[in-house]
């Protein structure tokens, strides 16, 4: 029985020392494994205030760029303002002028007969040219 108990209490001690060994293994690698850790979030800080350095960079480009277009914007109202009085004028004299042509004096009726007339005389003028040049053409067909 005595035998029993030392191969029993080897047997334990050995299976002690086995799990004594995988133990500081395990440890290890989870030393390991934290330092890696450790490091990773050390690089994700730094990175993140970067990050957040960056955006109160953009966020003050930004401000003043909505600074600028307000700027701009209110001096493009006077100008709005400009284009909108010329364009009242222009409307003005647009109304005076049709108002005028609406009612011409009597010479500008002769006158415009006369344009006509001229334009008409004209025009026959150069269908009496066009034809004579096709006559010319058809000829010179002909004869080649």
């Amino acid at each position: 029985m005595q035998t029993a108990i030392t191969i029993g209490v080897i047997v334990l001690a050995i299976a002690i020392i086995v799990i004594a060994v995988m133990l500081v293994q395990f440890f290890r690698n989870l030393n390991a494994l934290i330092k890696q850790t450790d490091e990773t979030i050390q690089h994700l800080q730094m990175n993140a205030d970067q990050i957040i350095a960056r955006v109160d960079v953009s966020l003050e480009d930004l401000n003043t760029i909505s600074k600028d277009l307000t700027g701009k914007m209110d001096k493009l109202d006077s100008t709005f303002s400009a284009v909108d009085s010329i364009g009242e004028g222009v409307s003005s004299l647009s109304n005076h002028v049709r108002d005028k042509v609406s009612h011409p004096p009597e010479w500008a009726d002769r006158a415009l007969e006369l344009l006509t007339a001229g334009f008409t005389v004209y025009k026959g003028f150069d269908r009496m040219r066009q034809m004579d040049e096709r006559r010319t053409e058809v000829k010179q067909r002909v004869q080649a």
